[in-house]
């Protein structure tokens, strides 16, 4: 056969071979603009200022150079047509060596629990290094503790969780919100501070996870 009638019986061949049941079949477009095509949920600043890392419902997370003002790099999670994916919260360790990331992490129609992976990158590398995992909705805010040791998660099944970064587990489960949990901060390393949607916020014991104060309704 000559060249060309061979190229194209191959090419009759491939389009017409059923694609392996791995295969994506719905490929989505992602278009990469040098930008979020999207909301933009959270925010971040290294310690030296140079950088500021952001992330929102377009399931990226970007790295931009302050002075350059454009995007260095970024990290890449699922994308989806639905909420799968979406970044609602994100936050560096204080020596910025960790980059910890949560949102709605699971497909809509997952059986619960759902929706509450958190997942910690090695900041520098990018690479993926951790994925914790005990929340039963999607998580709204993220912080670590000033020594870096902890992070605390609030999220949308009404809990907050206290992590130990290097073990990866939960220490302490901040249950006593009524409604989804939408911000968490460490207050020094001893103390934990959230509010709710409940109308109230609450400060914690860091090192028991015991309530000590509840202001609100």
């Amino acid at each position: 056969l000559k060249p060309a009638r061979l190229l194209w019986i191959m090419c009759v061949l491939l389009l017409s071979t059923p694609p392996p049941a791995h295969a994506l079949t719905n490929p989505i477009l992602h278009l990469d603009t040098g930008g979020h095509p999207a909301v933009i949920k959270d925010i971040a600043v290294t310690s030296d200022g140079r950088d500021v890392v952001s992330a929102g419902d377009d399931t990226v997370v970007r790295i931009w150079d302050v002075e350059q003002r454009r995007t260095v790099r970024t990290l890449r999670g699922e994308i989806s047509s639905s909420h799968h994916g979406k970044i609602f919260a994100l936050a560096l360790s204080p020596d910025d060596r960790l980059l910890a990331v949560g949102g709605w992490m699971s497909p809509a129609n997952a059986e619960r629990p759902c929706c509450g992976d958190i997942r910690i990158f090695d900041f520098p590398t990018g690479r993926l290094v951790q994925r914790l995992q005990g929340h039963e909705g999607p998580v709204y805010d993220l912080a670590f503790s000033p020594d870096g040791s902890r992070l605390v998660s609030a999220a949308g099944d009404a809990r907050a969780f206290i992590w130990d970064v290097s073990a990866g587990v939960i220490t302490h489960r901040l249950d006593g919100h009524d409604d989804s949990v939408n911000r968490a901060i460490f207050a020094g390393n001893a103390a934990v501070i959230t509010s709710s949607l409940d109308g109230t916020a609450r400060l914690w014991s860091a090192n028991d996870g015991k309530e000590i104060e509840a202001i609100g309704n």
